[in-house]
């Protein structure tokens, strides 16, 4: 079949934005959707594909910014109705089913802002259209009758959303996590961001309940499920207590060469267990918890700089090769580039953590 891209005529400069009512309309709605000023780019599209975005308007206004995230994305589709081609496009996704195609159909864009804003978390604009499918596979396996509050989308922000059909399991921050379990998580997210508290819920009561679920792999009866997120919560808290009270768990934590410094003004912080990580990576929405098992195993260490106001500037991630640590990324929140001011203190950690680690290692070896 051939694609079929719907060309309109007569509008050929950006002028064509303010003297053609119908191209002012559409770029005020998607806009309006957007929740942020269009690009060049988006506007050319507007321009182009005018004829495809006058039948959105008409057939399903809501659906606008998806028809944008298509044509960001450079997906193919086919010749028809619209809204039917691009139903056709996403349903050939085999994960799939028209269950997910209705999460679109009668949402709004809100209810889809981890797709439209995921350029903003370091991730190309031309990848979200891969991330809505992960996106809609999950929503589906969660029978989801309403959609996920926007405050809640964020703590998959960064995240691998790696989901396994056959084991009903979703890999977040670091843990997999069975579907039932997560409905839990996400109604408690919901309770506390209506509470008011959802960030108090994420740096504490989150983070335990994963690093249990991570740390020792509870297979939970039915019975144990269904007694929802205060079961999930006191059997965390609970394992935390005694886990501190044997040696496994220093399964959990790890060694830093380098203890907390100053350098350059600002304070340099050794992450050093796996709780501290799950909670520098929700609350600065990146991926740092994926590197759990790199700390625990010597190949990794993560470091928080803060200034002087105790504010997180980055998040530094040493590897090691050879005995010497070298930086494999800096990234300010959600995975911002940071300073290049940052970027040379990375460096300089590295070095002074090369230097410790080598000194703790001589010492090691002259004690044997």
């Amino acid at each position: 079949m051939q694609v079929m891209l719907v060309e309109s005529h007569g509008l050929n400069n950006m002028a064509d934005i303010t003297t053609d009512q119908d191209v002012s309309r559409i770029s005020n709605i998607l806009a309006a959707q957007w929740r942020k000023p269009l690009t060049p780019e988006m506007y050319e599209y507007i321009l182009k594909f005018r004829a495809n975005y006058l039948e959105i308007e008409q057939d399903n206004p809501n659906l606008m910014w998806l028809y944008t995230v298509l044509l960001l994305n450079k997906e193919r589709y086919y010749g028809g109705q619209i809204i039917a081609a691009m139903k056709k496009r996403l349903l050939e996704a085999e994960v799939l089913t028209p269950v997910a195609w209705r999460y679109l159909a009668n949402g709004t864009a809100n209810d889809f802002r981890i797709i439209i804003d995921y350029k903003e978390y370091g991730i190309p604009t031309d990848s979200n259209w891969q991330f809505l499918i992960y996106w809609l596979q999950f929503m589906s396996g969660m029978k989801r009758q309403k959609p996920i509050p926007e405050p809640i989308q964020r703590l998959f922000i960064n995240d691998s959303m790696i989901f396994m059909i056959e084991n009903e399991e979703i890999h977040f921050r670091g843990a997999w996590v069975k579907l039932d379990t997560m409905r839990h998580i996400i109604q408690e997210a919901e309770n506390r961001f209506l509470a008011g508290s959802l960030d108090q819920f994420v740096e504490n009561e989150l983070i335990d309940v994963l690093t249990w679920l991570g740390g020792f792999d509870p297979v939970l009866d039915p019975n144990q499920t269904k007694k929802g997120w205060e079961y999930l919560f006191k059997s965390a808290a609970k394992w935390k207590v005694d886990l501190e009270e044997k040696e496994v768990y220093q399964k959990l934590s790890w060694h830093s060469a380098l203890p907390k410094i100053m350098i350059q003004g600002r304070a340099v912080e050794p992450v050093v267990d796996a709780w501290a990580l799950r909670r520098i990576a929700l609350s600065q929405r990146h991926c740092a918890d994926s590197f759990i098992d790199d700390c625990l195993n010597g190949t990794a260490r993560i470091f928080v700089i803060r200034n002087l106001d105790g504010d997180v500037c980055a998040t530094l991630r040493l590897t090691s090769m050879d005995k010497v640590w070298i930086v494999s990324e800096v990234k300010g929140f959600a995975n911002s580039e940071p300073s290049s001011t940052i970027i040379k203190l990375g460096v300089k950690i590295s070095q002074f953590y090369t230097k410790y680690a080598q000194f703790e290692d001589s010492v090691h070896r002259r004690l044997l």
